[in-house]
């Protein structure tokens, strides 16, 4: 009973980590013999800023593709799981929120065309969000606005970590302005100042790291209201010469900046 107890755990442990990697398309639309357009399925963490969310193609032989001159795509997903920047390749043309969904709109005009591979990717921060898992919709591909007949699959975007079990109230919304805003002086030979600027009503933490990766100090708090979310953290004016790492943590977000001390 006990070996067979365990296979099947072993089973289920593969099935998961089969499904957390996959990048086989879930297909939407399919046409035999087209072009395949689809996101993958991933995993991140809310920390995580500048994640890429890739848009392959895959074009079968002696299929002429769609003329990136004339391309869109459209992406939707919950907003308040990703919060888009930048793209890879291309142009962001549209961006807009209803109803707790983002679509954005891509214009691949001045690219080279793609037989095989990432179209484009989708840069941007991760946030906490109100879902443990949001779809990646890849809700159209456009040749001279003109939606071609090709298969388009979705993905997901799952998040990582136990993060529904930590803090107060959710951010589920992006929010600018995160992060030490200053440190003075730096480099410095004495007391050093922080500048913190939260954004959510949480515990957060900030630490600091010699070069040798020990923690020298460390505090913690919990901002009791939006007024309390700008606080001044003074460092100890002993701290030994060199290359520090000063870190802030929220719930969903996370700012790291170097200090220097001169002796």
């Amino acid at each position: 009973m006990f070996l067979r107890t365990r296979s099947f755990l072993l089973l289920l442990a593969l099935i998961v980590i089969a499904t957390e990697t996959s990048a086989q398309p879930r297909m939407t639309s399919a046409v035999a013999d087209g072009p395949v357009y689809w996101m993958p399925d991933t995993a991140a963490d809310p920390h995580d800023k500048d994640f890429h969310l890739p848009i392959y193609v895959s074009l079968p032989s002696g299929s002429p593709g769609c003329n990136p001159d004339d391309m869109t795509v459209e992406v939707a997903f919950n907003a308040t799981r990703f919060h888009p920047k930048s793209v890879t390749r291309g142009t962001i043309i549209g961006n807009t929120v209803a109803g707790g969904e983002r679509v954005l709109t891509i214009s691949l005009a001045g690219t080279a065309a793609v037989a095989r591979g990432i179209v484009t990717e989708i840069v941007g921060d991760v946030l906490l969000g109100n879902i443990e898992i949001t779809t990646l919709a890849l809700r159209s591909v456009k040749c001279a606005q003109v939606p071609v007949a090709d298969s388009i699959a979705e993905g997901y975007l799952r998040m990582r970590g136990d993060y529904c079990e930590e803090g107060s109230d959710r951010l589920l919304e992006y929010r600018a302005g995160f992060g030490i805003t200053k440190i003075a002086p730096n480099p410095a030979s004495g007391p050093v100042k922080l500048e913190i600027l939260g954004v959510e009503l949480a515990a957060t933490s900030l630490e600091l790291y010699s070069s040798f990766g020990d923690r020298v100090f460390s505090t913690t708090w919990t901002p009791a209201s939006e007024g309390e979310l700008r606080r001044e953290v003074m460092l100890p004016g002993n701290l030994p010469g060199g290359l520090y790492e000063v870190v802030l943590r929220s719930p969903g977000r996370h700012d790291v900046q170097s200090l220097i001390i001169v002796r």
